[in-house]
């Protein structure tokens, strides 16, 4: 019978701090003042960044999301452009075998709505 509260009090918790965060998000904002309008600059940024990916043919996994999967194949080839594109100041993250599979390393190129079209350039 205990466990069985213990799940009933698990659920409850759940539920709870899922219709706090929903009932909170309109009333969410920055030090400065802004809030939703940050979400319609995260997507102009990774739109911004995407087309700039394709224009130099950079192989990447189309989908609308500010984290871009950016394809380099090979873990040598993917662990030297983390090495190199951290050196200019821009982190990624590097997704080699066994977190992928062989063959299809990459980067993960993540946004932020506070980068500029400035840092977006940068890498």
């Amino acid at each position: 019978m205990v466990l069985h509260t213990q799940r009933q009090w698990a659920k409850a918790r759940c539920l709870f701090s899922f219709f706090s965060v929903q009932s909170s998000r309109p009333l969410i904002r920055f030090r400065d003042g802004r809030g939703p309008e940050l979400v319609e600059q995260l997507q102009r940024i990774s739109g911004y960044m995407r087309r700039r990916l394709h224009e130099r043919n950079v192989p990447i996994m189309d989908a609308q999301t500010p984290i871009i999967p950016i394809y380099t194949y090979d873990p040598i080839v993917t662990l030297q452009a983390q090495k190199e594109l951290y050196e200019r100041g821009v982190y990624v993250n590097a997704t080699l075998p066994p977190a992928c599979a062989p063959g299809e390393c990459l980067l993960r190129c993540t946004l932020m709505a506070t980068h500029t079209g400035w840092a977006a350039r940068r890498g």
